[in-house]
């Protein structure tokens, strides 16, 4: 699939096989199909970054310390997170508590065993279950290497070049309402409560939209343990008991909302504010 002309590509879920569709431009966002009957990803380009925050964050955590990360190869993640609509076509069922919210809106009440399967449990292993969410996209795009991002990916993409708390450049004035915040991301002072469809917000320097907010996100990293400065593609501790997300939800205060952030949950959870967004290797 590699090709440096190329930032887009997409799977068409109506297809009996849903091969990548290369495209030099963005999703329409006029066209529902782009969050309904197509899964869109954009290139993120290798390089290096600072994962974590700086101890006057507002909101900082202790698990957040500033170190050195590096991807070392390109990858696609999702334009948008995985929205009910998308969920449907795969599995058959929508498990969203907020489906009032519209087929556009993000899934959620998937735990990272409905996503990935139980042979993906301790020990660390690479797993997926034929018959999981992974397990059916998967095999019906003869793409191997679909995935939940590692916590380095998600957060590397979420900053796109940016040190700051936010991926728009800023950092927030409040702990719990924050100005800064309200274009980028869903939370808890102006969702009313509930999910929204997604890529109604303003979209990181990379076009990836609802990184901030809406939903926290799975991903694939075992949570806990150090976290060591220059390293190259880390993929979490593979002896802790928990699952990383990412992100903050339409639940959350701003300080919540930051792209360093970090959270963690059995694999068996189900919230009615936890989703998913997809990773493909190229």
């Amino acid at each position: 699939m590699k090709n440096n002309d190329i930032w887009y590509w997409f799977l068409d879920l109506t297809e009996k096989k849903c091969v990548p569709h290369p495209s030099r431009k963005p999703p329409e966002l006029s066209n529902d199909a782009c969050r309904t009957t197509e899964l869109w990803f954009r290139r993120i380009p290798a390089g290096s970054f600072q994962m974590g925050s700086p101890a006057t964050e507002i909101g900082r955590y202790d698990n957040e310390p500033l170190h050195t990360v590096s991807i070392s190869q390109d990858f696609l993640l999702g334009v948008f997170p995985v929205t009910q609509r998308q969920w449907e076509l795969v599995m058959g069922r929508n498990p969203s508590y907020f489906q009032k919210a519209g087929e556009t809106a993000p899934v959620e009440q998937v735990s990272f065993q409905m996503i990935c399967g139980y042979s993906r449990m301790w020990p660390k292993n690479d797993r997926i279950d034929e018959d999981s969410f992974l397990g059916r996209l998967r095999a019906r795009a003869g793409e191997s290497t679909l995935d939940l991002p590692t916590e380095a990916q998600w957060e590397y993409a979420c900053r796109a070049g940016t040190t700051t708390a936010l991926f728009s450049g800023k950092n927030l004035t409040q702990d719990t309402v924050c100005a800064n915040l309200d274009d980028f991301a869903w939370y808890k002072a102006n969702s009313g409560g509930t999910t929204h469809p997604v890529g109604q917000k303003l979209p990181n320097a990379w076009g990836l939209y609802d990184m901030l907010g809406n939903v926290w996100e799975w991903c694939r990293d075992w949570h806990g343990g150090e976290l060591r400065d220059n390293v190259v593609d880390p993929e979490g501790n593979p002896a802790g008991f928990s699952r990383v997300q990412r992100g903050g939800t339409w639940a959350c205060r701003a300080s919540e909302c930051r792209a360093a952030r970090r959270y963690d949950d059995d694999e068996a959870r189900r919230y009615r504010n936890l989703g998913l967004r997809l990773q493909m290797a190229l």
